[in-house]
């Protein structure tokens, strides 16, 4: 697979960005620390996603995302184990977090 992240800082606090992400059917596609609503990495096919981040006070941030994938293999077992199956699934996904750094 490949992949590429887009940055531009909006002044001190905020970024805004557009990240691309491919795998084709012959990947090993495994993303053991996601938590996002929908994963562009460990997806057999493209994803993108949009998303702005701005920090806050006392070490707390604000992100939107954008995602927006096209799923073309499964494999039966968390994507990784098993034969390949043919598919064509598209997600989109809005999502907002905050993240508390400590």
């Amino acid at each position: 697979g490949y992949g590429f992240t887009l940055r531009y800082g909006l002044g001190s606090n905020s970024k805004i960005g557009y990240e691309y992400y491919f795998n084709d059917k012959n990947a090993f596609a495994y993303d053991s620390a996601n938590n996002e609503a929908v994963s562009i990495y460990s997806n057999l096919g493209a994803g993108q996603r949009l998303f702005f981040v701005t920090n806050l006070e006392g070490g707390l941030k604000w992100q939107v995302d954008y995602t927006m994938v096209q799923t073309d293999y499964v494999r039966p077992i968390s994507n990784v184990i098993g034969g390949l199956q043919e598919v064509d699934n598209k997600t989109s996904v809005l999502a907002t977090r905050f993240i508390a750094n400590f």
